[in-house]
């Protein structure tokens, strides 16, 4: 719509300018009568909307009374612009999908004015698919490992990744940045593609190719073997051995160096006639037909001729320590008056063997774990008796990891700052367990002490660990309820403040990564927070670290 007007608010604004110049003639020529002024000649606007801008444009609009024409531009009531002298004006941070109206006003100085009304609305911003990303692969046999950069979306959008493989979909909406493929055909050629896409349908694909190996025959699997002695015969027993490609398995029996059978399909063969009291030794041999073996040793000592075996006894448990077990046993009497020697088995599994005292200890054994002892007692001729005792270890001591890092370093003066800090060390354990408790050795305040999931950086549990001013310089802990860790995870124990102490190796250097006991510590990491604020580092280093910030941690082995 186009107006034209002899006064308004516009009037004034675009004509003040000249109206006093004007009066100035008038008044010096009293007796001359003004021509009539003719206002500026009506004129067409266009628009051009984008997400957040949009482009006016206008035809010239002309003045009968030859006045310079400028221009003005209102949106949405307000004025955005003044003596505009050209015919186009962009209008910017505007806000996405709105509409918008307005007006364009022409003004010849001396009060004569035109306007030009326009309405638009913005536009949806475009979306831009994911950016360019390189493919590689990696081919192990029948088997191969796609792999691919990422793809960095220009709109900021999530990026996800499908893969298919000779025009078929095998995996979709994946987010690491690899996929393997396995059980292919050997020696044979195939191609495929990722995709990499935004949530709002814009997609991004690059090609790869690959041809798997060549199949290479594998031999038998492996497989156990076992003996049963009957005076003087024995059976040898073993479990199948799976041949990986599917090959029948066929079995060889040698005793002594020579061939006793050959081309066994069951899983036993009995050895007789043998020597009484007597060592062997022989194998079996598991063969796929195609060349490829596998063989399994065994051994006994046939028996004596019959024997009575020593009388019986009794086992007893003696004492702990840590995860030692000490053990002793009453004596066996041979009816026959043979001599006695005893044997110990830990779970089945022989320990030691000739023992002619009536004591004995086993080391190494696992924390909070159920274990059978078995004394055996024989004399020498075949003849055997036995008895057992089952018990439970120790549960094991907890570790205190940072503090045992920092024995063998410089720990400098306490520091304090002026801003606060949350700081702390990453770490993961060598073995699965439960970290127990949580707490520090800083100056006196209240800390919070919080344990995180690095690949998250979200927080797993916190604590408050209040240190007063007599506890200063002194580790305090604080249990908590168990939390379950797991061995190769990574993991940080951090705290917020201001103080602490500097950990270094005098020499100089990196002191990280570092392993204490079950737990490697990789990286030492800080934040500023500006207050006390929990909040994940973002800064690490390997060269030192600031603590201590302490846990308790208890292997679950």
């Amino acid at each position: 719509m186009k107006r034209t007007h002899k006064s308004s608010y516009l009037y004034l604004l675009f004509n003040l300018v000249w109206i006093i110049p004007l009066v100035f003639v008038i008044g010096c020529k009293d007796k001359e009568v003004a021509p009539q002024n003719v206002a500026p000649s009506e004129f067409t606007v266009s628009v051009v909307p984008s997400d957040t801008s949009a482009i006016l444009n206008w035809t010239t609009a002309t003045d009968a009374d030859g006045d310079k024409v400028k221009y003005g531009v209102v949106l949405n009531g307000a004025e955005v612009k003044a003596s505009l002298e050209g015919i186009t004006y962009t209008l910017e941070a505007l806000e996405k999908e709105t509409s918008y109206t307005g007006k364009v006003v022409a003004a010849d100085g001396k009060g004569g004015f035109t306007e030009s009304e326009f309405s638009f609305t913005t536009v949806e911003q475009v979306n831009n698919p994911p950016g360019d990303f390189t493919v590689f692969s990696t081919v192990a046999g029948n088997g191969a490992t796609i792999s691919w950069t990422a793809s960095t979306d220009p709109d900021g959008d999530d990026v996800k990744y499908d893969v298919e493989l000779g025009g078929e979909s095998i995996k979709t909406n994946h987010t690491t940045l690899s996929h393997a493929i396995t059980d292919l055909e050997f020696s044979k050629t195939y191609s495929g593609k990722v995709i990499a896409k935004d949530a709002k349908g814009a997609s991004t694909e690059k090609t790869f190719s690959f041809v798997t190996g060549d199949k290479v025959n594998s031999a038998p699997g492996d497989f156990s073997v076992s003996t049963s002695v009957n005076g003087n015969g024995a059976t040898i027993t073993w479990t199948a051995s799976n041949d990986p490609d599917g090959d029948a398995v066929k079995y060889d029996v040698e005793l002594g160096g020579s061939s006793v059978k050959t081309d066994l399909t069951g899983l036993t063969h009995t050895l007789t006639s043998l020597d009484y009291n007597t060592n062997y030794s022989g194998k079996v041999i598991a063969k796929d037909g195609n060349g490829g073996t596998k063989e399994k040793s065994y051994t006994f000592t046939t028996g004596a001729a019959p024997n009575n075996p020593p009388g019986a006894f009794v086992v007893k448990f003696d004492w702990f320590d840590g995860n030692l077990v000490g053990f002793s046993w009453t004596s066996a009497i041979d009816p026959d008056g043979d001599a006695v020697t005893y044997s110990t088995a830990l779970d089945g599994t022989t320990i030691e063997s000739g023992l002619t005292s009536n004591e004995s200890s086993i080391n190494n054994l696992l924390y909070s774990t159920n274990y059978t002892i078995t004394v055996t007692a024989s004399d020498g001729k075949g003849g055997t008796s036995s008895d057992s005792f089952t018990f439970t270890t120790l549960a094991a001591p907890p570790e205190l990891p940072v503090t045992h890092l920092s024995y063998l370093l410089t720990e400098g003066d306490l520091f304090q700052s002026k801003d606060d800090y949350e700081f702390g060390l990453e770490f993961e354990p060598t073995k699965d367990g439960k970290i127990t408790a949580l707490g520090a050795r800083l100056c006196f305040g209240n800390y919070k002490v919080t344990l995180w999931d690095v690949d998250t950086k979200s927080i797993i549990t916190s604590t408050n660990v209040n240190i007063t001013a007599t506890d200063c310089e002194t580790l305090t802990m604080v249990n908590i309820a168990p939390v379950n860790v797991m061995e190769g995870k990574k993991y940080m124990v951090t705290t917020n403040g201001n103080n602490w102490y500097r950990y270094e190796s005098a020499a100089g250097g990196n002191i990280l990564p570092a392993t204490k006991g079950n737990i490697k510590f990789n990286r030492y990491g800080w934040v500023l927070t500006l207050s006390a604020t929990t909040t994940f580092p973002t800064t690490f280093h390997l060269d030192y670290f600031a603590g201590i910030i302490e846990f308790e941690f208890v292997p679950d082995h």
